[in-house]
């Protein structure tokens, strides 16, 4: 959640599972727990940056219901070689305007 009180309403989600732990539905129940937790907090949207070549931790986001906002090209470099980041977002409650 950020600290900043015109963001507090939003948070950044981060998370990894270790490769051996990979493809036994943990992070379909992580990404469960985490959303209820953020929803139980009062939280109204969570945000994410997922590298482009990871590409089942993006059609997991996509599954739970996070959307494609954008793509920072270029976005990751590292031993010479590049990745693109994609910028995603989950509205927990939509907002009224």
């Amino acid at each position: 959640r950020s600290t900043v009180p015109v963001y507090r309403h939003g948070g950044t989600l981060g998370i990894g599972i270790l490769a051996s732990h990979r493809g036994q539905g943990l992070g379909r129940r992580l990404m469960a727990a985490t959303l209820a937790a953020a929803r139980a907090a009062g939280m109204e949207r969570v945000d994410l940056a997922v590298y482009a070549r990871n590409t089942r931790a993006a059609a997991l986001y996509r599954a739970v219901g996070f959307r494609d906002l954008g793509v920072r090209r270029n976005g990751k470099k590292q031993d010479g070689q590049y990745d693109d980041v994609l910028l995603m977002d989950i509205a927990l409650r939509e907002a009224t305007t």
